[in-house]
């Protein structure tokens, strides 16, 4: 199957066309919001511009059209200035000719270009370091021996949590750290574990669910057209790595950007639709914001958006699973100290490794 671009268009035989990832942000209220996917920009109207050059400026909502779908961050607009001084305001009516002093008018056009250059120059160091992953990290990558966390580090503090890790894992499967690495993990391991079991009755339970949740996000005014789609990616992935169930299969679908990126949205808004079930209970776990609806609509539904525990303990809720998480930071303490979500005595299904601002997968000693 080939990987659809996310600007909507899909080659025949592919992923839906009805709806476009980079298409207008879709709210809980059908409306559209600056919660949406990626970042675009957008030409201003050009009747405030300076002099006659038109500006542009960014907007937060739907992800540009770009050749390979992928833009994280879109490089900053060149600034068109005019050449004439005057098209500038200044607090004085004539431009200050004293030694060190360049004159309001012209001091005002001199920063704008200095302000151009730092924006242009940031941007561009910026989108090398994303090309740079692009290139060189896959959206999931093939598992390795967890010792090889011993070449990133020489801090004995980490030393030691590592050999901690490595006394009950073996692997570790490493993803893309682009703000969805979570749920790309929480992904690939659900997959993973059904296409392990074998258990095609437990699999057709869970597409039957994600179909009710489906039905739930239209309740809460998600329109049913877009919604579906990444309903219907998920539920046919899940399918055919059942019926192929090879590493290369699974690999396969979370690698190519389209399938990958359909499942994360998906997964994202399963999370939102716990959260609106219950805003009363997870009110309690945010800050910054006015209400769930609000924080959904700013941290949940946007891709590239990094999740945090209340994300992790609402998909959990909603998806009957347990994960745990073992985090490995700069502490004090010479072992990595594990949470589990729910905190109940179930054994969890799920393992990641959580490092400041990126999750990964891990095994088990006794898994395969």
């Amino acid at each position: 199957m080939a990987a659809p671009d996310l600007n909507g268009s899909f080659e025949e035989g592919s992923l839906p066309k009805k709806f476009k990832v980079n298409g207008n942000a879709v709210n809980g209220d059908g409306s559209s919001s600056n919660g949406g996917v990626g970042i675009t920009y957008s030409e201003a109207d050009s009747s405030n511009d300076v002099g006659s050059s038109s500006s542009q400026f960014p907007s937060y909502g739907p992800a540009s059209n770009s050749q390979d779908g992928d833009d994280l961050l879109p490089s900053y607009p060149a600034w068109q200035l005019s050449a004439d001084p005057t098209d500038y305001p200044s607090d004085s009516n004539e431009a200050s000719t004293s030694s060190g002093s360049r004159g309001e008018p012209l001091k005002h056009m001199l920063d704008c270009v200095e302000h151009q250059y730092v924006d242009e120059r940031t941007s561009k160091q910026m989108l090398d370091i994303e090309n740079e992953i692009k290139l060189n990290v896959p959206f999931v990558a093939e598992k390795e021996d967890l010792s090889v966390l011993g070449d990133e580090y020489s801090d004995p503090v980490y030393i030691a949590k590592i050999m901690d890790l490595k006394s009950k894992y073996q692997w570790l499967r490493r993803t893309r750290g682009d703000g969805n690495c979570f749920y790309r993990s929480l992904g690939f391991s659900m997959f993973e574990n059904f296409m392990r079991a074998g258990d095609k009755e437990k699999v057709e339970a869970m597409k039957r669910f994600m179909v009710e949740c489906k039905d739930g996000l239209v309740e809460l005014k998600y329109p049913a057209l877009a919604i579906e789609d990444f309903m219907d990616v998920f539920n046919d992935q899940l399918t055919k790595v059942m019926e192929t169930p090879t590493d290369e299969e699974l690999l396969r679908i979370f690698q190519e950007q389209g399938s990958s990126d359909f499942i994360v949205v998906w997964l994202r808004f399963l999370t939102v639709l716990q959260l609106r079930r219950e805003p009363e209970f997870y009110q309690n776990f945010i800050e910054n914001h006015s209400s769930v609806v609000e924080f959904c609509q700013m941290e949940v539904e946007p891709m590239y958006k990094e999740s945090d525990h209340i994300h992790i303990i609402a998909v959990a809720s909603l998806l009957k699973i347990k994960i745990r998480v073992e985090y490995m930071d700069r502490g004090d303490s010479p072992t990595v100290i594990g949470h589990d979500f729910p905190e109940d005595d179930a054994v969890p299904e799920i393992y990641l490794l959580y490092r400041p601002g990126h999750y990964d997968i891990l095994y088990r000693k006794d898994s395969d």
